[in-house]
């Protein structure tokens, strides 16, 4: 069972709430020195950790595993009707190997740094249309 802070344990206990969840995600760029893309679907930037997360168009699919209990994979989608991510995935081999972290925090647990949910990925495969990034 996983265990959370005071907070976000209050939060999930009441009946009505203006707190929130948000999905925050790391992708890192093999630049010299490396870079770390921080994007948040929320419409405000948020601050977690001491990291700034931008807001941009992006999401993921549910997390999924065989049952043969093999890794858990995931399909990210960024928006791409800007191109504004072409030239990194062009530039870096797609992002091929890269690592990523998505994790699910609550407002009212930001200061504290605590997310409900961090996962880590490797992409292994990218794809680009005029609308998205996946």
């Amino acid at each position: 069972m996983r265990s959370f802070d005071a907070a976000t344990h209050a939060e999930t206990n009441k009946v009505a709430t203006t707190e929130s969840f948000i999905w925050l995600y790391e992708i890192e760029v093999p630049t010299d020195p490396a870079t770390c893309y921080r994007l948040t679907p929320h419409p405000e930037a948020i601050d977690f950790a001491g990291q700034t997360y931008s807001p941009f168009p992006i999401g993921h699919s549910e997390s999924s595993e065989d049952t043969e209990g093999n890794l858990p994979s995931v399909m990210l989608t960024a928006q791409n009707v800007t191109r504004e991510l072409m030239t990194t995935l062009e530039a870096h081999g797609g992002l091929t190997g890269q690592p990523v972290r998505i994790m699910l925090v609550n407002t009212a647990s930001l200061a504290t740094g605590a997310s409900l949910i961090a996962q880590d990925f490797e992409i292994l495969s990218s794809t680009a249309t005029e609308g998205s990034v996946t």
